[in-house]
């Protein structure tokens, strides 16, 4: 194999080897219903992004003594023994100008019915708060025992799965030379 043959592969498999590392870090942020919201991956993004700038930290920019940002503020607005009656829900969920969170004056999107089922799958598993992502411990996954693929492959394969989803095929040769 050539020296310029040998690098055009190394490259394709460090970039094959990049995809596959972003889709495990990725895949878990898409949601699985099985699995219980984590608050770092999953619901701080959602409040960060929607509820903080009006209940947040910034006590300048705070519209109002409800706090989201801290779990003993937060569950003011939630109901731990029956998450559908919560307010933080009904204010998510509702058409109604004056009630909607966030408000159609802040010119944030209506939350989706994706991120509206997170919250109310967080609420349900007990509203467990936690850290940025970075500040938590990884955790090992468990492998197939028997697989002959390398684990990243299996991680993705098993996420997919769980998605519905298939790999797609393998590219041809030179497709991959590319």
């Amino acid at each position: 194999m050539s020296n310029n043959a040998f690098s055009l592969h190394s490259r394709t498999r460090q970039t094959m080897s990049a995809m596959a590392v972003w889709l495990v870090v990725s895949l878990p942020s898409w949601g699985v219903a099985a699995d219980p919201p984590q608050f770092g991956r999953d619901v701080l993004p959602i409040l960060s992004e929607n509820c903080f700038a009006c209940h947040g930290p910034d006590s300048s920019k705070r519209e109002s003594d409800l706090r989201l940002d801290e779990r003993e503020h937060l569950l003011q607005a939630i109901s731990l023994e029956q998450p559908a009656a919560s307010e933080l829900l009904a204010r998510v969920r509702t058409h109604d100008p004056v009630e909607m969170m966030p408000p159609p004056e802040s010119h944030k999107q209506p939350l989706t019915a994706r991120q509206i089922d997170i919250l109310q799958r967080w609420i349900e598993h007990g509203a467990v708060w936690g850290k940025h992502w970075a500040f938590e411990l990884p955790v090992k996954v468990s492998l197939p025992a028997n697989s002959l693929e390398h684990p990243i492959d299996a991680l993705v394969r098993r996420r997919l799965e769980q998605e519905g989803l298939q790999l797609a095929p393998i590219a041809a040769a030179h497709t991959l030379q590319r």
